[in-house]
């Protein structure tokens, strides 16, 4: 009991020991306050500009503007760190390598810009922050226009690093990671958003937005936007400094749109041991190779692609990209399933390729949706949504296959083997359309060399999760919606209303409408939809008055207000 006591006075006198001190309030510069600080203690800056280039003591520290305390984004905006006039080639931010990475520091809600450390590719690294050895934790920050010769923004080395709800913009860097660049560090980003690279900086040099290497890597309700677009398109993940990748990269409900990437993840050495990618949303992308090449990831001992949304992405012109996602030996069990994908365009096909799979125990594409794709008629084959070459059964079973543009399976002629697609839905009871085989086929193309027999005769017939469970059912990540409701006319309506639609939605998907009350008075739709309008008559018996539309899938949902004048 005695010691228990004695170890509460000695917090509570650690506690009351730590200091809030403020700029300038209580000292003159921002670099007064920082030699100042005592372990635990907070420094705040009030709003303004802080030119010069900081460093932060080795102590439990937290630097901050007055959002600390008040949470008013508008202070984030106006409480800037830059270098100064008088030496602008300076980085903005060092953390100084503590003694133990248990030490902490945590940035809340500044802007921190125009830093630059450029000059020497061995020191020079981190435009923005520089830090070594510490538990850091980044809130609600603003990193823009930095420039780093390893990290345009931020450089991390044998860190544990959580960076939460923080934007990057316009951050450069003439070889790898134009926003982080972490060596031997964890890093978790979490609800943040990763807009357009600077373009200072050009050529096959400047290839990431994040380069890492030997730690853990982690994405959270990330947004990631117009990367590619200021300059060079790149990789948004590759290795840093050309060593090994990070042990583990993991991806999950994050959306990419409007992106010109070469690829998601590029390892240029030994790549990441797992890559888990669930529930993430890729719409209207430029891509150039791919967005994940299988082979290209030398020992790669698991990959996990589940509950994506694939939607309008097209080819880089000249980068001659295969497909999205390209399956081989490598990496050695691979699972794709229950992705939806949606107009999709590639070169020489639009969305999957996989070779060399001989049992769904280490390679399997499953329950995932391919509707309205295609790739370049010319090359071989025509357009082609899914090419195999020697893939045997149980590998490519339970998709749907509806409206794709030429070929939609295509086994190829190179491999001297049966390509297996069975028990797949077409998009009709009868099945694919084969010349010989099955002439009278009504539904999607298979080509001569596909095996396809037997196939679904509905989408309902594919097993759901509780008969085959998803490799990532663990998860459960909110996916990213790909569809909302873009109008409801007329409003008010007599007889008939009209919904229009953007986006695709799955099966899981309906449309009810609700009373003032909260009970349903219809069940206007249920089932996939793609892109479109909706037209739906009042149900007999309706009263005038309000009514709440709802639209709903498994992830995401969305209410309107209607009026009923009958």
């Amino acid at each position: 009991m005695r010691k228990a006591l004695l170890i509460i006075m000695l917090a509570s006198a650690c506690a009351a020991q730590a200091t809030v001190r403020y700029v300038p309030d209580d000292f003159p510069d921002l670099q007064a306050a920082l030699d100042a600080a005592s372990s635990g203690d907070t420094v705040i800056c009030r709003p303004g500009t802080y030119n010069g280039s900081f460093v932060i003591p080795p102590i439990h520290i937290t630097l901050g503007s007055e959002y600390v305390f008040t949470a008013d984004t508008a202070l984030i905006s106006t409480t800037v760190i830059q270098p100064g006039a008088e030496d602008p080639e300076r980085r903005c931010l060092t953390a100084d390598s503590a003694a133990s990475r248990d030490t902490s520091l945590t940035i809340v809600g500044l802007t921190v810009t125009l830093g630059r450390a450029t000059e020497d590719n061995v020191t020079e690294r981190g435009g923005g922050l520089f830090v070594q050895r510490r538990n850091v934790e980044l809130r609600d920050c603003i990193f823009s226009t930095n420039r780093g010769f390893y990290g345009g923004a931020i450089y991390a080395e044998n860190c544990s690093l959580k960076v939460d709800r923080c934007e990057f913009l316009d951050n450069d860097s003439p070889d790898n990671g134009r926003n982080l660049c972490s060596i031997r560090s964890d890093v978790v980003f979490d609800s943040c958003d990763f807009g357009f690279h600077g373009g200072e900086f050009s050529g096959w040099g400047s290839r990431s937005s994040i380069g890492a290497s030997s730690g853990e890597l982690e994405l959270r309700d990330c947004r990631i936007h117009d990367v590619g677009h200021g300059g060079q398109a790149c990789a948004f993940i590759d290795h840093a400094l050309g060593g090994s990748g990070p042990w583990e990269i993991r991806i999950f409900g994050c959306a990419f749109t409007n992106n010109r990437l070469i690829q998601l993840y590029s390892s240029t050495g030994s790549a990441a041991n797992t890559f888990v990618l669930d529930s993430c949303v890729f719409a209207d992308n430029e891509i150039g190779f791919g967005m994940f090449r299988g082979w290209e990831h030398s020992g790669m001992a698991r990959a996990t692609l589940t509950r994506n949304w694939f939607e309008n992405n097209v080819p880089i012109p000249n980068y001659g990209m295969q497909g999205l996602i390209v399956l081989d030996l490598i990496p050695s069990r691979c699972v794709v399933e229950e992705n939806y994908f949606d107009s999709n365009q590639g070169y020489d096909f639009a969305c999957v390729g996989i070779s060399n799979a001989g049992h769904p125990q280490y390679r399997r594409v499953w329950r995932n949706y391919f509707v309205n794709n295609s790739s370049t008629p010319e090359v071989d084959g025509g357009s082609k949504t899914v090419a195999l070459s020697q893939v045997f059964p149980g590998v490519i079973e339970y998709n749907a296959f509806i409206g794709n543009q030429g070929v939609a399976v295509y086994t190829s002629p190179w491999s001297d083997s049966t390509g297996y697609a069975l028990n797949n839905y077409w998009g009709s009871t009868s099945g694919p359309f084969e010349t010989l085989r099955n002439p009278q086929g009504q539904g999607d193309t298979a080509d001569s060399r596909t095996r396809f027999d037997p196939w679904l005769e509905s989408e309902e017939d594919i097993p759901d999760t509780t008969i085959l469970p998803n490799a990532a059912d663990d998860w459960h990540w909110p996916v990213p919606s790909t569809w909302y409701i873009a109008n409801v006319y007329p409003n008010p309506f007599n007889s008939q209303f009209h919904v229009e639609l953007q986006g695709m939605a799955g099966a899981g998907f309906e449309i009810r409408l609700f009373d003032l009350l909260g009970r349903e008075v219809a069940l206007l739709h249920a089932g996939r939809t793609l892109p479109g309008n909706f037209s739906f008559n009042a149900p007999a018996g309706l009263g005038a008055g309000v009514y709440f539309l709802r639209a709903q899938d498994r992830y995401y949902g969305e209410t309107k207000k209607v009026l009923y004048l009958k």
